[in-house]
């Protein structure tokens, strides 16, 4: 039970609503796989080639949201531009093909 001067007084809906889903500042590792869709090892390989910034705090891995969020936005695009063959914008190579015979 409240007691006081603010006995009773309810904050604003709005205000109630954004103090619940405030954003986090930092992920876990274990949050960040979640929320970016980036598995665990290759999270812990961005971070340590240096193109995913991360603190350290005690033994955790704390990765910072917008640091997070920059990460993901620099990613290329998924997209291939009209003209080009498969294999050529993947990083991948075609197996030459051999004839039995």
């Amino acid at each position: 039970m409240q007691r006081g001067p603010q006995a009773g007084v309810r904050q604003p809906c709005s205000q109630r609503n954004a103090e619940a889903h405030m954003a986090p500042l930092a992920y876990s590792v274990s949050d960040a796989v979640k929320v970016s869709g980036i598995g665990r090892t290759t999270l812990f390989a961005e971070i340590r080639a240096g193109r995913l910034p991360a603190k350290k705090l005690g033994a955790r891995t704390i990765v910072i949201a917008d640091d997070l969020a920059a990460y993901l936005a620099a990613l290329p695009s998924a997209c291939r531009s009209q003209g080009t063959q498969p294999g050529t914008d993947w990083g991948y190579q075609r197996r030459p093909t051999t004839s039995v015979g």
